[in-house]
């Protein structure tokens, strides 16, 4: 039995029965109760209970926790629990809970050493034993909730994904000027459109064994489900510039090979976000974690850059598919990639801050190529640096990697 707790997403599934009484349930939780619901059942809990409750005077009868009810996912077993005709609770079966509407201990005190049962609280166990409920195995429930929360939240992006069609269509006719903007942004809101749909009518039908499936790929270094969302981060490794160069135009250097560490991707239907394991321009957590994503927005990481082409639109494919597996195959060409002339973050930029912060790089010969190295300064391929405060940190830490 818990009371006075409140429900979120992690503790509202119980191994065993649990009962629950004046518990508030947390906003990503909750949905509303039908309009006049907890007010009509203030009402009969009063009447009801008048003669024996110690309250007296129905204004002061507040026993009931008015924070709605719980969101239910896709097909849930829930039963209502009815004292009579009245429902004072509900049965969520498959999360082993029974959450009561009040708190029969506020209708009538306990007083020390009192033997009988308050007769609001013997009320309710009646209701609970003819219900004959059982606890179950709620293994199988993670799933469940992934899938549920995953297109939960894919209602909510298509709504507002259809509004900003509608939005961009009307700026389409009115901008000219900004006509090549605007149908590019379209054609990525028409690919998020189709995924979201696409999910929506499959039922989440076949998401899990492709993440299964994905989990198995040689890259990938874990995987795993959020309420709403998936999580792919791949192994450590490292990004190759082709040709590398100090601007747009000017002497080439060769290829340099630099370390790029893990990549973790967070999808849901509202947005892709990425982090990593390095950042670019910060150490403090508002870098760029890839030459190709914008910088870290608080906890959320940056907002991965897939350009307005092809690419992009083979990315938001595999989502409609629901093919993880593909679709981390192209999120890894996408780590491996580097264009400079589409990138957040310049050659020469990412190139002198892997060496201020001790992060390897090779040059095409696999020979590691060291900061302010007097031979590179002179031919122009370096300019003369200060070292990032965690430079003598991750040399020690990266002094035996060989190129990768």
């Amino acid at each position: 039995m818990i009371m006075g707790q409140t429900l979120d997403k992690k503790n509202v599934i119980s191994k065993g029965l649990t009962l629950a009484f004046d518990t508030t349930l947390s906003q990503e939780l909750s949905h509303s109760a039908p309009s006049g619901f907890f007010g009509r059942l203030k009402d009969l809990l009063f009447d009801h209970y008048k003669g024996v409750s110690d309250i007296t005077q129905k204004e002061d009868f507040y026993v009931i926790n008015e924070t709605g009810f719980i969101d239910p996912f896709i097909k849930e077993k829930i039963m209502s629990i009815k004292m009579g005709t009245i429902e004072i609770g509900k049965y969520y079966q498959e999360r082993n809970l029974l959450r009561i509407y009040f708190n029969p201990f506020s209708i009538r005190k306990i007083l020390p050493f009192q033997e009988n049962i308050p007769v609001a609280l013997t009320d309710i166990l009646k209701a609970i034993g003819d219900m004959g409920v059982k606890a179950i195995n709620t293994d199988g429930l993670v799933k469940k909730l992934f899938i549920s929360g995953f297109l939960k939240k894919g209602r909510e992006r298509l709504k507002q994904t259809k509004e900003s069609i509608k939005s961009r269509l009307t700026n389409i006719n009115n901008n000219e000027r900004d006509m090549r903007l605007h149908f590019e942004t379209l054609a990525g809101l028409e690919d998020e459109k189709l995924f979201i749909e696409k999910n929506l009518e499959a039922g989440g039908k076949g998401m899990y064994e492709e993440i299964e499936k994905a989990k198995k790929l040689p890259f990938i270094d874990s995987i795993s489900l959020g309420a709403d969302s998936i999580s792919m981060k791949f192994n450590p490794t490292t990004i190759t510039i082709p040709n590398f160069k100090k601007g747009d135009v000017g002497k080439t250097f060769g290829k340099r090979t630099a370390y790029l560490g893990w990549i973790e991707f967070n999808i849901s239907p509202s947005n892709i976000r990425v982090k990593g394991e390095t950042q670019t321009g910060s150490g403090n957590g508002s870098g760029n974690p890839h030459p190709h994503s914008s910088g870290y927005s608080g906890d959320n990481g940056g907002s991965p850059c897939f350009g307005g082409g092809e690419g992009a639109q083979k990315i938001y494919s595999t989502l409609a598919a629901n093919k993880f597996s593909d679709l981390a195959n192209l999120l890894w060409i996408w780590i491996k990639t580097y264009r400079n002339k589409g990138a957040h973050i310049k050659i020469w930029d990412f190139y002198n801050d892997r060496l201020k912060q001790g992060y390897p790089m090779w040059d095409e010969k696999g020979t590691r190529v060291e900061i302010n190295d007097k031979t590179r300064v002179k031919n122009g391929e370096q300019t003369t640096l200060s070292k990032a405060s965690c430079y003598s940190a991750n040399i020690k830490k990266f002094a035996n990697m060989k190129k990768f």
